[in-house]
């Protein structure tokens, strides 16, 4: 009987571990400093934790609200403490120990979200999840509550964020200071804040998220190496009105073995295992450059794997993206 115990135990070990080892190689960590009151923060990461109270369990933050625009403009209101929850717009969480957390309807915190966060005290917050590609959908005419994927080290203002875009040309941005919104007065000489969340009105349609445009083909946002699927050609492309360079690595723990595939002057195909790429001039406002990456699938030992490319350029914009590859077992 305890034979059979301990064969049922690794039959499930076996089961249970390469999701593990899967989820591992497809996180990071977001550092976001939380202060005292009101802050306006934007998440990268996808949580899988769902169950919000034990997300900040043990935690000085007591209230989480994000704005889900519907299709109309929005003029937001600058004091967080006055906005009326009985808006289907708005979601909210808010402590257990709360005489109104019955209320909530907030469930789950996702990636490229912006949320407003009320703390008790000066909070570091470090969030471990997955990075998820996607682009901001702009609603036009109205203001956007938003961030921005740009580096932890970047230097950016929000006029160079958004040099190449007609529709931010305004420059009309609020950030939140001391529990208000206030207009960003000089967004020529005014930092952005990698973790922070804005107010951005968005004049007309748009599709721009910054100077760096990445495409991906398909449709779930992903390098995904179906067992038919050999090479996956990504698309880099210059939105800036500035020159720009940009490189292209493979984080530490992403264990696909994948190749670079270039053209020689005699047009044949020459194939370099992959871990950093740059290119050798840079790319001119408008101009953009296809990057063929091929899997090495005979050299796969496991039925699947996941890991993580970052995408940077050198204004500060960047992007993780995952990449997915099915094995020959």
């Amino acid at each position: 009987m305890k034979n059979k115990t301990k064969s049922i135990l690794l039959c499930i070990m076996c089961i249970l571990i390469p999701p593990a080892i899967l989820n591992a190689s497809t996180q990071i960590t977001q550092q976001i400093q939380i202060n005292p009151g009101w802050n306006a923060i934007f998440l990268k990461v996808k949580i899988q934790e769902t169950d919000l109270n034990k997300v900040f369990e043990n935690t000085p933050i007591k209230k989480v609200i994000t704005f889900y625009p519907r299709h109309s403009s929005v003029q937001f209101i600058q004091d967080p403490d006055s906005m009326d929850w009985n808006k289907d717009s708005w979601l909210r969480w808010v402590s257990p120990d709360a005489p109104d957390a019955f209320l909530n309807n907030l469930y789950r915190l996702n990636a490229n979200r912006a949320y407003l966060i009320y703390a008790s005290e000066l909070f570091t917050w470090y969030v471990q999840g997955k990075p998820v590609f996607e682009r901001i959908k702009w609603q036009p005419e109205s203001f956007n509550l938003t961030g921005f994927h740009i580096a932890p080290d970047a230097n950016m203002t929000f006029a160079d964020y958004f040099s190449g875009s007609h529709a931010h040309s305004d420059l009309n941005i609020y950030t939140l200071i001391t529990n208000k919104w206030k207009r960003v007065a000089n967004p020529y000489n005014e930092l952005i804040q990698p973790n922070s969340a804005y107010w951005v009105f968005c004049n007309n349609g748009s599709d721009f998220n910054g100077g760096l445009q990445v495409i991906i083909p398909g449709i779930n946002n992903r390098l995904e190496y179906q067992v038919h699927v050999n090479e996956i050609t990504l698309t880099v492309k210059n939105n800036s009105s500035q020159d720009m360079s940009f490189s292209l690595s493979k984080l530490i723990n992403n264990k696909i073995p994948l190749s670079i595939k270039t053209l020689n002057d005699n047009y044949e195909a020459i194939y370099e295992p992959f871990q950093q790429y740059s290119p050798n001039n840079s790319l001119k406002p408008g101009q953009s450059e296809k990057i063929c990456l091929c899997i090495r699938r005979k050299e796969m030992q496991e039925t699947e794997l996941s890991g993580l490319l970052k995408i940077a350029d050198d204004s500060g914009n960047q992007y993780y993206l995952t990449v997915w590859a099915r094995g020959l077992n």
